[in-house]
C-alpha cells in the first residue's frame, strides 16, 4: 500500500489546526457560568467542582452585591460618588409588583385575542360581501346581455315581419 495515500487519509486527525474562534478568558475575575453560582464567596477558586443551577432572584442578586461589595478584597471597598448606587427601587421585585404584571399581561393577551376574532371576523364579512357583490354583478350582466340579445332577436323579427308585409303588399298591387 501507498505511504502518502494512506498519511493523506489520516491527515486531518493528526494535523492540528487552529480553532474557529478564539478562546475566551479561563480565570476572569466575577466571570458567568450557567452552572455556577458566583454569588458565594465560597465557590471562587479555580478548581472546578460540581456546582448547583440556583440563580438568585433579583432582590437576592442585590443584596449579594451590597455585601460582597462592602466586605470584598478585590479593589478599593469604599464607594465613591461617582459610582452609581447598586440598589434602585426600580428594579425591586416584589411579590405584588410581579402579580400585578402578570395580571396586566393576562390582560393584554385576551384583549388582543378579542381584538383578532373581531378582526378575523370582519375580514369574514368582508369577503362574503364583497363575493356577493361580485356574484351580483356577474348576475347583473347576465341579465343585461340576455335582455340585449332578446332585444336584438325583436328587432329582428320586426324587420323581418316588415319585409313580408312589404312583400306581400307589392304581390297583391
Amino acid at each position: 500500500m501507498d505511504e502518502s495515500l494512506s498519511a493523506t487519509s489520516a491527515a486531518p486527525y493528526h494535523v492540528a489546526t487552529q480553532r474557529k474562534y478564539p478562546r475566551g478568558t479561563q480565570s476572569c475575575y466575577d466571570a458567568f457560568s450557567d452552572d455556577f453560582n458566583r454569588f458565594s464567596s465560597m465557590n471562587r477558586s479555580f478548581v472546578g467542582a460540581a456546582h448547583s443551577k440556583y440563580k438568585p432572584s433579583r432582590r437576592e442578586y442585590i443584596n449579594i452585591m451590597r455585601r460582597s461589595h462592602l466586605n470584598s478584597n478585590y479593589g478599593n471597598c469604599d464607594p465613591t460618588l461617582n459610582n452609581p448606587t447598586l440598589y434602585s427601587r426600580d428594579l425591586d421585585d416584589s411579590d405584588a409588583e410581579t402579580w400585578n404584571s402578570e395580571r396586566i399581561i393576562k390582560d393584554l393577551r385576551a384583549e388582543l385575542r378579542a381584538t383578532n376574532e373581531r378582526k378575523n371576523y370582519y375580514k369574514d364579512l368582508y369577503k362574503r360581501e364583497r363575493q356577493d357583490r361580485i356574484r351580483d354583478r356577474e348576475l347583473r350582466d347576465l341579465v343585461e346581455k340576455k335582455l340585449m340579445d332578446d332585444l336584438r332577436s325583436k328587432e329582428l323579427e320586426c324587420s323581418n315581419n316588415l319585409l313580408r308585409i312589404k312583400a306581400l303588399e307589392q304581390v297583391k298591387f
